[in-house]
């Protein structure tokens, strides 16, 4: 990745030289979110433009359209399944900077319920639930929330650490780098009656990329459970996570190059699922490029139910 831009000038600067599907001039802020230094456009592209550390500086920023949807090149073509990029945020957490991209699978929102969200968002962020990686790990956030019927039904924050484990390996002849790919994600009931379940996927979808390991390998429900993920010729790496109050079943395939997982609410008492399962994969050339994708299904009355997908989000390392 890129190095990081050290000061918020420079990001501006920066998010202004967008290639040209993605130049948009920035407007005039009206200070609806108290706090942050607000950055206006209409489009953001996470290829030509991520800082993840603004150095020397402690501002909060936020990038948004006034609550309007934006342009942007986070999902795989053709997959956005509704979803749209209505702000990007950067907040310092425990000496860090933590950019996060904020979606709606809704329309055009307010101003004011943009800054909720983002305030919600905010008050419960923090790095302590991440599994422990390398200082030098790549680190993207996301946050989606699910509306229907004029409110949030639930709200789904993500977090996918992507960790170099060699940048030299050598996996059945081939020269190649070796990857872990980490998640934390907390899907929460808003207004929902209940929660049902929520799938979720990581794949690996470029020729030149392999799948090697994925956990949870085992379906079960309840207690801790154990990821592990071993092989490429480098150290294993383990680490639990707590299911009680819902089951997973593990629904990966190494042929398919994906790990993809079912967690479920048997009985709908759950306020909330906390998961993080994880990948071990390879990259021979270019980029290391890995696909998230969640679909979450609620209750949102006796009679109305939703079924709403995130849509595909590519994330891109630099790499070979």
């Amino acid at each position: 990745m890129k190095k990081m831009l050290s000061a918020i000038l420079s990001l501006a600067m920066v998010f202004t030289m967008c290639t040209t599907a993605f130049a948009a001039e920035e407007q005039a802020a009206d200070g609806t979110f108290d706090g942050y230094q607000e950055i206006v456009q209409s489009s953001f592209s996470q290829r030509s433009a991520t800082p993840a550390t603004l150095s020397n500086s402690n501002d909060k920023v936020i990038i948004h359209n006034n609550g309007n949807l934006m342009i942007s090149d986070y999902f795989a073509e053709g997959k956005n399944d509704g979803n749209s990029l209505v702000a990007v945020t950067y907040i310092p957490v425990d000496g860090k900077i933590i950019e996060t991209a904020h979606f709606t699978s809704g329309g055009s929102m307010s101003e004011a319920q943009l800054s909720d969200i983002v305030a919600d968002y905010e008050s419960e962020l923090s790095l302590s639930e991440l599994p422990s990686v390398s200082p030098m790990s790549t680190i993207k956030h996301y946050q989606w929330t699910f509306p229907a019927n004029g409110k949030t039904m639930a709200s789904l924050t993500t977090a996918v650490t992507c960790d170099r484990k060699s940048s030299n390996s050598t996996v059945d002849g081939v020269a190649c780098s070796v990857w872990d790919v980490t998640t934390f994600s907390q899907l929460e009931k808003v207004d929902a009656m209940r929660l049902n379940n929520q799938y979720t996927r990581l794949s690996v979808d470029q020729p030149n990329e392999h799948l090697i390991a994925y956990g949870p390998s085992e379906s079960t429900s309840g207690g801790d459970i154990t990821v592990g993920l071993d092989g490429a010729g480098v150290p294993s790496f383990s680490y639990t996570f707590n299911i009680d109050g819902f089951s997973v079943e593990n629904l990966s395939s190494m042929s398919g190059e994906y790990g993809r997982w079912a967690f479920i609410d048997n009985f709908g008492n759950e306020p909330e699922f906390t998961t993080k399962p994880g990948i071990r994969a390879t990259n021979s050339h270019g980029d290391f490029v890995v696909e998230l994708s969640h679909t979450v299904d609620a209750t949102v009355n006796v009679a109305q139910s939703i079924n709403q997908s995130t849509g595909v989000i590519q994330i891109w390392v630099n790499d070979r």
